[in-house]
C-alpha cells in the first residue's frame, strides 16, 4: 500500500478500528513504524488471518511490550511470518502472545534478530505449545539473545502438524537446559530440524 513512500512515524491508536472486514495486513508498516505499537491494535478485526512482515525492519520502533493484547480478538489468525523480523531496537517482552489463536500455521521469522527481546521461557513456556495447525516455525527466535531460561520439555507438545523448526532458537545464548525426548512428543511430522 505504501511501499516506496517516505511515510514514517508513530502508529495512531485505533488505526484499524473502522475496518471490521480486514483479513490481511502484509508489510504495511515495514520499515515505517516508529515509537511504540498501540495496545489492542486489532481489537475490531476478528476476520484477520495474515500479518506477514507487518512490522519487519522497523528499526525506529522503541517499544513493543504490549503484543500480548494485539491478537486477543483474532481467532482466525494463521500467518505471523516476519511479524517483527529485524526490529533490532524495539524492546519486546516475551509473552503468551498467541494463546487465543489456535489456527496459526506459520511463525517463520516472526521475531528474527529482535536483539532487545527480553523474558524467560521459565515464565512463558507455552508460546507455541498446543498449536496443532502450526507447520513452519523456522527462524522464529533466531538471534533473540535476550531470551533466557530452560528449554521446556514440552515446548512443541501438541504441534502435530509441525514440519520445520530449522534455526528456531539459533544464537539465543540465554536459553539453557537440555533436549529431552519429550520435547518431540506429538511432533512426528517434523522433517527439518537443523541448527
Amino acid at each position: 500500500t505504501f511501499e516506496g513512500t517516505n511515510i514514517r512515524g508513530q502508529i495512531e491508536h485505533g488505526v484499524f478500528d473502522n475496518l471490521p472486514n480486514l483479513q490481511s495486513v502484509v508489510c504495511l508498516f515495514q520499515e515505517k513504524a516508529t515509537g511504540y505499537i498501540p495496545p489492542n491494535l486489532f481489537k475490531n478485526n476478528t476476520k484477520l488471518t495474515n500479518v506477514y512482515h507487518l512490522f519487519s525492519e522497523c528499526r525506529g520502533l522503541e517499544t513493543a511490550t504490549n503484543l500480548s493484547n494485539m491478537f486477543l480478538t483474532t481467532p482466525n489468525l494463521t500467518t505471523i511470518e516476519g511479524l517483527m523480523s529485524n526490529c533490532t531496537n524495539a524492546l519486546i517482552k516475551l509473552d503468551n502472545w498467541f494463546e487465543n489463536n489456535p489456527n496459526i500455521t506459520n511463525t517463520r521469522y516472526a521475531f528474527y534478530n529482535c536483539k532487545n527481546m527480553i523474558g524467560s521461557l521459565n515464565e512463558y513456556p507455552h508460546i507455541i505449545t498446543g498449536k496443532s495447525k502450526l507447520t513452519n516455525a523456522e527462524y522464529m527466535f533466531t538471534g533473540c539473545s535476550g531470551i533466557s531460561g530452560d528449554l521446556p520439555s514440552d515446548y512443541f507438545k501438541g504441534c502435530t502438524a509441525l514440519q520445520n523448526i530449522n534455526n528456531h532458537f539459533q544464537n539465543c545464548s540465554g536459553i539453557t537446559g537440555s533436549i529431552t525426548t519429550s520435547i518431540w512428543e506429538d511432533c512426528s511430522n517434523i522433517t527439518y530440524a537443523n541448527y
